[in-house]
């Protein structure tokens, strides 16, 4: 019975985050050759984390971005992406068109 019950709490809960994932997330439109493909996540991934200063370095083959979270005297990495020159280019495109929808919508970002 219990079993029985945690298979169908599971099942609902699935499909919630589904559609909740697809309402919070703005996707760029796919590419011609692109497939679909689902995507998981742990509970802990999808709460995401805060960052308030980043660093990007390269080598001729990958770029690291390193998210940090500094308060007061303490500092500690949240989360580090390294990916291919081809990769980091198609996320700089993306997030420069999020950037001028963002702005088109709430008025321009003050950086500095």
């Amino acid at each position: 019975m219990a079993k029985k019950l945690k298979k169908k709490l599971k099942k609902k809960l699935k499909k919630k985050l589904k559609k909740k994932l697809k309402k919070k997330f703005i996707t760029p439109e796919p590419l011609p050759h692109a497939t679909k493909v689902p995507i998981m996540a742990k509970g802990e991934l999808l709460m995401g984390n805060y960052c308030n200063i980043a660093s990007i370095s390269h080598t001729e083959r990958e770029f690291v971005l390193d998210f940090f979270f500094i308060i007061l005297d303490q500092s500690s990495l949240v989360s580090r992406v390294i990916t291919s020159p081809q990769h980091t280019k198609k996320i700089y495109e993306v997030l420069g068109t999020n950037i001028e929808k963002y702005e088109k919508k709430f008025g321009e970002i003050k950086a500095g």
